[in-house]
């Protein structure tokens, strides 16, 4: 993921980049196969990745507009 592509936001003054619903199943795929994570977060990755796909399979944006 190129985070200098990732689009900027700004609310009250504050500016930040926020990932895509997508963006994110890919950071916590990745994630899964790192062994330190794997072994001390109780599968907790793989939960949101479980949410992150049903949130892609019914058609949820990512949209913060």
């Amino acid at each position: 993921m190129d985070y200098d592509c990732l689009e900027v936001h700004e609310n009250q003054g504050a500016r930040y980049k926020l990932l895509s619903i997508e963006d994110y199943l890919k950071v916590y795929s990745k994630s899964v196969v790192d062994g330190y994570r794997s072994a001390n977060n109780n599968n907790k990755d793989n939960h949101k990745i479980e949410v992150l796909q049903k949130l892609l399979k019914n058609g949820v944006s990512s949209d913060v507009n």
